[in-house]
């Protein structure tokens, strides 16, 4: 068995419009050294958050407790111009679910240089009391990241073997494609018109750029990786930040700093078989997004999460899953809560 590998698995995650998602960095951690994979990979996110309805001012406030920002009137997209479905004490519990099914390859090209690569297609939603009231789907932006190795430890045999001690630092730098869909209207309320027989009900489109599978612009990754081994323990720590440019319909996302932090075991079960589990903490920075050279409401902040996942080898296969449970939020303007993610994936290596 070949010692471990940190594999760079940029998430390029939809943006939402109240719970700027971050730009966050998924940490594969696998003992597979130099060998190239191929992967499909499910992405899922939550928010949600539980607002009042204010019948004198028509709008909404948070009640929920789970986020530090503080309590205040304020308008919400989506719910704004027809505030119906309020439970009987007058609260609206507002959710945003996103999912995203990636097909990934990591192409190794000898022992230091490494090419990752991906694709996505996202499915978006946003329910008001469990009835959807928006819904965009579509492909996502296409990444190419480049990972070279600065340093690493040697290794012939058996990374499971005792007393061995590995490290390696990597960084790495990429570019993201406007391949994805951007431009995608959602219907935001409706406009009664009179004819001298006819009313005509006309729908009112509003283009929602942080709900769209892809942001339509040129974007750039900068990212750094260290990971030491003794025996079967592991760290790993990874920094990456995201610096995004303009689009043409004149939106710009935020640059977006993360910090990830892995403690990982492999347990050897057999000669083919190894089961690896792994707990760590997350931490992502953004300001706030511009918009026709003007900040861009409810849009950036910072999270941290804590996380557990388990990975099982077989010959040249592999399956993952990994939990993320937010600990603190801090989300500019009215952002519904981090809720929590999950990411599951099959990869075949060669």
């Amino acid at each position: 068995m070949n010692r471990i590998i940190v594999l760079f698995l940029l998430l390029t995650l939809v943006k939402t419009s109240w719970a700027c998602d971050l730009c966050s960095v998924y940490i594969g951690i696998q003992p597979r050294d130099f060998q190239s994979s191929i992967a499909l990979r499910y992405r899922y996110r939550i928010f949600e958050d539980k607002y009042t309805l204010n019948s004198n001012t028509n709008s909404l406030s948070k009640t929920s407790g789970s986020r530090l920002t503080p309590l205040y009137d304020m308008n919400i997209n989506h719910v704004e111009d027809g505030l119906t479905g309020t439970h009987n004490d007058g609260t609206i519990i507002y959710t945003e679910q996103y999912s995203s099914f990636d097909v990934v390859a990591n192409l190794m090209f000898g022992k230091r240089f490494s090419l990752f690569l991906t694709t996505s297609f996202s499915d978006n939603y946003i329910y008001q009391n469990d009835s959807i009231i928006d819904n965009v789907s579509g492909v996502g932006d296409a990444l190419i990241l480049a990972n070279y190795r600065l340093f690493y430890t040697k290794v012939a045999n058996d990374s499971l073997a005792k007393n061995k001690f590995l490290h390696r630092f990597t960084i790495g730098g990429g570019i993201e494609l406007p391949t994805g869909s951007f431009n995608k209207k959602s219907v935001k309320g409706y406009e009664t018109s009179f004819t001298a027989n006819t009313i005509i009900g006309q729908p009112l489109m509003e283009l929602d750029e942080h709900i769209q599978p892809g942001t339509g612009s040129f974007n750039y990754l900068l990212a750094t990786q260290y990971m030491v081994k003794y025996n079967r323990f592991g760290i790993n720590n990874d920094i990456s930040y995201k610096i995004n440019t303009k689009n043409r319909n004149g939106f710009q996302f935020a640059n977006r700093f993360n910090v990830n932090s892995s403690l990982f075991y492999l347990a050897k079960l057999n000669d083919k078989m190894i089961l690896m589990s792994n707990t760590g903490v997350s931490y992502e920075y953004s300001q706030q997004d511009w918009r026709e050279n003007e900040k861009a409401e409810d849009s950036g902040g910072e999270a941290l999460f804590t996380n557990f996942g388990l990975q099982f080898f077989y010959n040249n296969i592999s399956i993952s899953t990994t939990y993320f449970q937010p600990v603190y939020n801090y989300l500019y303007g009215n952002q519904p809560s981090n809720k929590a993610r999950v990411i599951s994936q099959l990869s075949i290596y060669f």
